[in-house]
């Protein structure tokens, strides 16, 4: 199985990503790009590359799986959840 390795700053962990959860990230982040072009607002006030990590990691399947993941609240869940869980089941 090939993995995708991320490098964060020295402080901070390794993320390795299997080539499912990095293709999801990848589209994740393509998406996330589209909004906040629309938006006209940095992506990171869409998502933060840690929330997309976690969701790409963990699979969710629902509105509450969604819940669990790093970064998404009641409010950004009910905004986008629809669109990230679509994306998550497509890839």
């Amino acid at each position: 199985m090939q993995k995708a390795i991320l490098r964060k700053a020295p402080s901070q962990k390794k993320i390795i990503l299997d080539k499912s959860s990095s293709a999801i990230f990848e589209s994740l982040k393509a998406w996330r790009k589209k909004i906040a072009e629309e938006e006209n607002v940095p992506p990171y006030i869409i998502f933060g590359d840690k929330t997309l990590l976690d969701v790409a990691q963990k699979k969710p399947s629902s509105k509450r799986e969604l819940l669990e993941c790093y970064g998404i609240g009641n409010q950004k869940a009910e905004r986008f959840g629809f669109s990230l869980l679509r994306i998550v089941r497509s890839d």
